[in-house]
């Protein structure tokens, strides 16, 4: 049962309505387990300042890992778990270390095991759409946040990056 959760009048309206919902919805949230994997979320931890990258850095850098549990079918988030350690080690072929809760980060993993990464998205993601993905997905998991592509450059590309997601998912049926 959840404790201490604001719940909204029914007859809140407008802004008095979105800031009870949000309210909630930072209660539920207290309420969920968080994961113990030190690399689900970005080395910058949270949104700071935007002195040295782009305001969308954060966000890329979780898009990236949602796009690699896609490409597995795993839940690198919660590599906290037992099942999901050994299929991470399965599918990876290799032995995660004693601490790799605080050492192993996805990023020098797609790199170490390029081909596997590469294999697992042309698998889901069909041939040239997953080598293309996979080429953004590893810049997107860059640590360095300044490093990492904007969303526009991911969908529309960049002459040094190469191809944009978005020409890969249009045909010519629909232009």
């Amino acid at each position: 049962q959840a404790k201490n959760l604001r719940r909204p009048p029914s007859q809140a309206t407008g802004n008095e309505l979105v800031g009870q919902l949000v309210g909630w919805w930072y209660d539920t949230q207290k309420q969920v387990p968080k994961p113990k994997w030190l690399a689900r979320t970005p080395p910058e931890r949270c949104y700071q300042g935007y002195d040295d990258h782009h305001v969308g850095a954060y966000d890329v850098y979780m898009t990236g890992i949602i796009f690699c549990c896609m490409a597995f079918g795993v839940d690198f988030p919660h590599l906290d778990k037992k099942a999901i350690k050994q299929d991470v080690e399965e599918k990876l072929r290799c032995e995660l270390s004693g601490d790799y809760l605080k050492t192993f980060e996805l990023g020098a993993a797609l790199k170490s095991k390029f081909e596997i990464f590469e294999k697992a998205f042309t698998c889901t993601f069909g041939d040239q759409f997953g080598k293309t993905l996979l080429g953004w997905v590893e810049r997107m998991l860059h640590q360095k946040p300044g490093s990492r592509p904007t969303p526009l450059q991911i969908l529309e590309g960049t002459p040094d990056q190469g191809l944009g997601l978005s020409a890969l998912c249009s045909s010519p049926t629909n232009k």
